[in-house]
């Protein structure tokens, strides 16, 4: 009992420290961005509310703050309503170009940290599904050409493969095509022809794929580490960044063209616990890549022109460049109060989906 209890809060602290982490990254990069421009941060704070402990450096104060979910930096002269002095130390009397960098920086250390924590794991060793036959299903190539379950894929037309990706991307290329499939069988190695067929499948993009297929599965089993080099490691890490990237924006679209449901494509704050303390669970690599989505879907977030987050600031910065002047305060606290009420209104809505798909089922 004790020892379950004692496995269950380690998982949890792991969550709370990932998404601390995140959090942390976000507000720093916007504070040593505002400090290299000359702009005074009055208070860095991890959390909302009440401050739990703080201390004073320099013109800075630091707060940990007891509401654990986001954080702030406030600097000097931000708040249109107050009264500035008209100081280089002050953020709005900086050019729209370093205001809209302060701004942007967080979310682009959100990003960044997301391609570095993959590029670790790249380095570190990624789990990776082997080539090992799980499941023949019946009608397909394979079965008809004699593989078995336990069979080793070595490679594709010759060509080695040690992943059940690197099989994927070698065969769904190829419908209706005959091919050289190698096989290990009890220490054996032999190859077997065979032609593939095809098949239409639901593809990310809302539309159908046609791909090539042998009708055989993964062992779920048989995992093992794929390490890179340094310069390999970071090509991997680009590719999955832009592919988390893509496949946000991919989403965000399919929900604007109702493809997709708010329900069925979106999680919230318990959601996204949910998930990572399953996967925390599970090992810490996984964890890790998990959290390196998060941070990167994060930043992606952030950036939408939406009041009240980093990309509302930016498109009122961007008005301002084409227009030679600001926005005025009342539209621009006009539109942050409605961003503020559609943002808890999406808030509320996918926290009652999410209690009914991981509590209610």
């Amino acid at each position: 009992m004790a020892t379950g209890v004692m496995y269950m809060f380690w998982n949890i602290l792991k969550v709370g420290c990932a998404f601390g982490i995140i959090v942390f990254i976000h507000e720093l990069a916007h504070f040593l961005t505002a400090k290299r421009a000359g702009v005074y941060v009055e208070v860095f704070s991890l959390g909302f509310g009440a401050k739990i402990f703080s201390w004073k450096k320099n013109e800075t104060e630091y707060r940990i703050s007891i509401v654990p979910l986001g954080g702030y930096v406030k600097m000097a002269g931000e708040d249109p309503k107050e009264n500035r002095l008209g100081s280089k130390n002050e953020f709005l009397s900086q050019p729209v170009g370093k205001r809209a960098g302060i701004v942007m920086a967080g979310p682009l250390g959100n990003y960044i940290l997301g391609f570095l924590l993959f590029m670790f794991l790249f380095i570190a060793g990624m789990p990776t599904l082997g080539t090992k036959i799980g499941k023949i299903l019946e009608g397909y190539p394979a079965e008809k050409a004699g593989l078995c379950v336990g069979d080793t894929v070595k490679a594709i037309n010759g060509k080695n493969i040690s992943s059940f990706d690197e099989l994927t991307e070698h065969v769904h290329p190829l419908r209706n095509t005959q091919i050289t499939v190698t096989i290990e069988r009890d220490g054996e190695k032999f190859d077997i022809e065979l032609t593939t067929s095809e098949k239409e499948i639901p593809y990310i993009t809302g539309k159908k794929k046609t791909v090539g297929l042998i009708g055989i599965a993964p062992d779920p089993e048989n995992i093992f580490t794929q390490r890179y080099g340094f310069f390999k490691a970071a090509s991997k890490a680009s590719q999955k960044t832009f592919f988390i990237t893509k496949m946000f924006f991919i989403g965000i679209g399919n929900l604007l063209m109702k493809k997709t449901s708010l329900k069925e494509s979106a999680s919230g704050p318990i959601g996204i616990f949910y998930y990572s303390y399953q996967i925390a669970k599970i090992g810490m690599l996984y964890f890790i890549s998990f959290m390196a989505v998060i941070s990167i879907s994060l930043a992606l977030v952030n950036l939408l022109p939406i009041p009240v987050l980093d990309g509302g600031h930016l498109f009122f910065m961007a008005i301002e460049k084409l227009r030679g002047k600001p926005v005025s305060v009342r539209i621009q606290e006009k539109c942050t109060q409605v961003g503020m009420a559609l943002l808890l209104l999406l808030i509320i809505s996918i926290t009652y989906f999410d209690i009914g798909k991981f509590f209610l089922k």
